[in-house]
């Protein structure tokens, strides 16, 4: 054998093994999350709850679970969680993270500063800001039937293409976070009754949120920041007729 035919099997031995050293995986033995949000405790640690389907069967709706985990920090917390379930939690598939409104206000760089590290997650994913605990918009029983996290996700989505919410995402906030003269901002969503609403838009100053806009000046701050083409806007004249645009 010359040396070019032992080079190319050497070469060839050298693909195979490393096939062989690559990792594989069953769907049905990973828990998969969709979506995921972030407190802070009363110690100061943080409190992560994670949201994934289940799937049973293939003729059958897969079924909604979450799972909560604590530690110092975000990874540690999801460590956590990953203690009380069966099959791994895996990040391959997440469409929205939302943060409780007292962490913001004490800066999320380091919850971001994670997801950004981590190639498994998209850079496209939704992001807001609860007025309350997570727990309680991923676990609101009037959705129970729904994957939350897709319904959130698509919720802001409409709004920011055919409403008057700003357009936004993890990529944008963290452009926006290192970008000198820009603020970052996202949505603020609440829980009202059985249902979940954008009642505003916090503005940050770094990673800390600072002030908020009210859903009556969200049409002047788009008109402010970006182009768009379709929203309904109602104003009053000075007659007290209303004028919808």
């Amino acid at each position: 054998m010359n040396r070019t035919s032992l080079f190319l099997a050497f070469c060839f031995v050298i693909v195979l093994t490393g096939c062989e050293l690559l990792p594989t995986y069953i769907v049905n033995d990973l828990n998969i999350i969709q979506g995921y949000g972030y407190d802070l405790s009363k110690n100061n640690k943080l409190k992560g709850i994670f949201l994934y389907p289940v799937y049973k069967g293939p003729n059958e709706p897969p079924t909604i679970e979450t799972i909560t985990g604590n530690g110092e920090t975000s990874k540690q917390a999801r460590s956590d969680a990953n203690m009380k379930v069966r099959h791994p939690l895996v990040s391959g598939q997440i469409r929205l993270l939302v943060l409780g409104k007292s962490l913001s206000e004490k800066g999320i760089y380091p919850v971001m500063d994670t997801i950004n590290r981590d190639p498994a997650i998209g850079t496209l994913i939704q992001i807001a800001i609860v007025d309350g605990q997570t727990k309680d918009i991923l676990t609101l029983k009037s959705k129970k039937k729904e994957n939350i996290a897709l319904y959130i996700q698509e919720m802001l989505v409409q709004n920011m293409e055919m409403g008057k919410i700003v357009k936004t995402d993890f990529n944008t906030f963290m452009y926006q976070y290192f970008q000198k003269g820009k603020d970052p901002y996202l949505p603020i969503i609440k829980k009202e009754k059985d249902e979940i609403m954008i009642s505003s838009l916090g503005i940050f100053k770094k990673d800390q949120l600072k002030t908020e806009i009210s859903k009556e000046e969200f049409f002047i701050f788009k008109c402010l920041v970006e182009k768009f083409e379709q929203a309904i806007q109602q104003f009053t004249l000075k007659n007290g007729e209303k004028l919808v645009i």
